[in-house]
């Protein structure tokens, strides 16, 4: 409480419990470190770069950034008591996919599967990023630039 510069009580006031101060300095942070990473995969302006971009940034991350995102996907999947993190993280992955969806508008123009295509992109990501963080499993850059391929084929 001495660091936010609050006193206990006041902290309790808008956080009922320390988890839930936890899960929103997670989540903040979290989304900080995610908006950075698309924001320059986002200015290569290309679908194929912007996926390149986006997991080679997640393989460069810090020791303090591996950890954060850690903790913020474990909590994120493991437990539906954590409604109020899963809310942050849902809603800022939706307005990515929003962002995302414009660049795909440029690339696939009249696809009647830009939602669709958009989720999968997002899809493919994401799950090269926690595979990567949580289970350790090495993220290939040529399968995901062969998955983004694929995609921009069909």
């Amino acid at each position: 409480s001495h660091k936010a510069d609050c006193s206990l009580p006041m902290m309790y006031y808008y956080y009922e419990s320390k988890e839930k101060l936890l899960y929103e300095i997670v989540a903040i942070d979290f989304i900080a470190i995610m908006n950075e990473i698309f924001s320059r995969a986002i200015k290569t302006g290309d679908l194929k770069l912007f996926a390149i971009s986006f997991i080679t940034d997640v393989l460069a991350f810090s020791n303090e950034e591996k950890l954060t995102a850690k903790i913020a996907l474990r909590l994120h999947m493991g437990s539906p008591k954590n409604d109020e993190l899963n809310k942050i993280l849902l809603s800022y992955k939706f307005s990515k996919e929003n962002i995302l969806k414009n660049l795909l508008i440029e690339t696939w123009r009249t696809d009647k599967n830009i939602e669709i295509k958009t989720r999968l992109l997002l899809d493919i990501m994401y799950n090269a990023m926690i595979s990567f963080l949580l289970t350790g499993r090495p993220i290939s850059v040529r399968q995901v630039e062969a998955d983004v391929l694929f995609l921009l084929e069909n």
